[in-house]
């Protein structure tokens, strides 16, 4: 998911993207976790790209969030039962 808002946001941009990598790899004494190559770009559309993660991973918290809250037995409040006398 991580990879892959990066990947759909710049193509949202019209930036051209490379090799996408999803899968943990070593390099040297690191490890690489994933990755997308894109093309050279202005500040702004980079800087958008990068964050692409952070709002789609709030974004998918928060719904989750908001669908587990609306349909949840617990949060919702009972309401009195009413009487009409007549």
């Amino acid at each position: 998911m991580h990879e892959l808002s990066h990947l759909l946001t710049a193509g949202v941009l019209f930036v051209r993207t490379g090799e996408i990598e999803f899968l943990p790899k070593m390099e040297g004494d690191q490890v690489k976790l994933g990755s997308v190559a894109i093309e050279k770009t202005d500040p702004v559309r980079r800087a958008i790209i990068g964050f692409a993660s952070v709002f789609v991973g709030l974004s998918t918290i928060l719904g989750i969030i908001y669908f587990v809250a609306d349909n949840s037995s617990i949060v919702r409040t009972i309401e009195p039962d009413i009487v009409v006398v007549g």
